[in-house]
């Protein structure tokens, strides 16, 4: 069968593996017990029937797996069918008693006998890791019935079927995507996709975030979603006309200060990964050296300070109005897709454009443009040309970026329709946060220029 190895402590090892996954799943049972409300529910096995299930279970694939190594697998399989027969016709005959006698409904004690039984056999067979995964899971379905019908309860219709487009969207739509998107030229459909699903997922998760934990919630969702796409933040932000002005500007600059927090992040990461700090006897100077460090980490810092200072005066707000009037936002992501694909195309062009000239000022222009189409996809460009660039040249490129990342929204904003007082707040919050990397570009760029002596 499965293993050839039948000493005494593998039959230890098959034994109390079964065992203990039978064990496990009868605690669950145990407790379903003392939950249920019925009194019936006093007949679902428990502890100790479940242990000797998947005792049995157990014992059936080792006594298979000895036959197939002394007479062949069709003598295992005749053991274990044997073996599962059994115990198909015990589960039949108990559901016939409990549902005759005790009238008690329900296909779950059945099913959950049957798995006991299987993953006690598949330890059996030597598949150890296997068969404990299977209880697991098992148990943890069992698990999660009530705090999912507690969910549930508070879940309105609407709601679900949103999570089931969400599901839909990522599940389905997404590998066919995926695999259609290279038969198509010139544009990368899978990253417009990538980007409508950020803000449909965005627009979903702050829904339901501020409808359990209401400003927190809303907090919450920006902060998180801001670390994996700000652009997808800012414009379910900019779409909403229920927020008062003064929230909608609170909101934008925590998204930008965690965007900015995470660009500047990643970079000094690249630097660590790719040999941006020296390390043996190197002589440290402060310029070549530590000085690219020193810059990135001054960002970091202040806009750590900007974004825990705008989640305590959003954490300070009303309620009204945090909460979404949809759990998904189809027009504007749709919008906000397709001024994704025109920033893609035009960096494109860009790109092109600005290929023959190697100076710091394109270079810079070139970091600031992809910033502005997608800081991830532009850093990640940058980090892999690190030891040629050189570390002052990708810390330019990094403030580039974070400058380009910070100025999109605004065009994100107008893309979205947004009313003419949210352009206003969020217009006014980008020209703020904007004022950090256009510092520390100045800022490095003079202390570059500084004689060493």
């Amino acid at each position: 069968m499965v293993e050839a190895s039948f000493g005494y402590e593998d039959f230890i090892v098959r034994m109390a593996t079964g065992l203990l996954v039978g064990a496990l799943i009868g605690i669950e049972r145990e407790r379903a017990q003392l939950v249920g409300k019925s009194e019936k529910s006093g007949s679902i096995p428990g502890f100790r029937s479940m242990g000797f299930m998947g005792l049995y279970g157990s014992a059936t694939g080792y006594v298979s797996s000895y036959t197939a190594s002394q007479y062949g697998v069709v003598f295992a399989a005749l053991i274990a069918g044997l073996g599962a027969a059994t115990i198909t016709l015990l589960t039949l005959l108990f559901a016939y008693t409990r549902m005759i006698r005790l009238r008690a409904m329900g296909f779950t004690t059945y099913v959950v006998i049957l798995l006991t039984f299987v993953a006690g056999l598949m330890s059996g067979m030597g598949l150890i890791l296997e068969g404990v995964a299977v209880g697991v899971i098992g148990g943890l379905l069992l698990a999660s019935k009530y705090p999912v019908v507690r969910m549930t309860r508070s879940v309105s219709y609407s709601e679900l079927i949103a999570l089931m487009e969400v599901a839909a969207l990522i599940l389905v739509l997404g590998p066919a995507v995926y695999y259609a998107g290279g038969y198509i030229p010139f544009i990368d459909v899978f990253q417009v996709y990538i980007f409508f699903t950020a803000i449909v997922a965005v627009s979903f998760t702050s829904y339901i975030a501020s409808r359990i934990w209401g400003v927190r919630g809303f907090v919450t969702s920006i902060i998180l979603g801001s670390i994996v796409n700000s652009e997808a933040v800012v414009a379910s932000i900019a779409s909403r006309r229920d927020i008062d002005r003064g929230v909608v500007f609170q909101a934008v600059v925590a998204a930008l200060s965690v965007m900015q927090l995470r660009i500047a992040g990643l970079g000094l990461l690249a630097l660590l990964v790719g040999g941006g700090f020296p390390q043996g006897e190197v002589v440290l100077h402060f310029r070549d050296n530590i000085l690219p460090w020193l810059i990135l980490l001054a960002l970091m810092t202040i806009a750590s300070i900007v974004a825990w200072a705008s989640t305590l005066a959003l954490e300070k707000v009303e309620n009204k109005g945090v909460i979404p009037g949809t759990p998904l936002q189809w027009g504007v992501a749709v919008r906000g897709a397709v001024a994704f694909l025109l920033l893609t195309l035009l960096f494109d062009a860009a790109s092109r454009a600005l290929s023959g000239y190697t100076g710091n000022i394109a270079f810079l222009t070139l970091s600031i443009i992809g910033g502005f189409i997608s800081a991830n996809a532009t850093l990640l460009s940058l980090a892999g040309l690190l030891t040629r660039l050189g570390a002052d040249t990708f810390t330019v490129g990094i403030l580039g970026i974070a400058l380009g990342a910070t100025f999109n929204k605004i065009l994100y904003t107008r893309a979205v329709g947004a009313p003419p007082e949210t352009v206003k707040e969020i217009t006014k919050a980008t020209a703020l946060m904007s004022l950090l990397p256009v510092f520390f570009l100045i800022l490095f760029w003079l202390l570059l220029q500084t004689p060493t002596g």
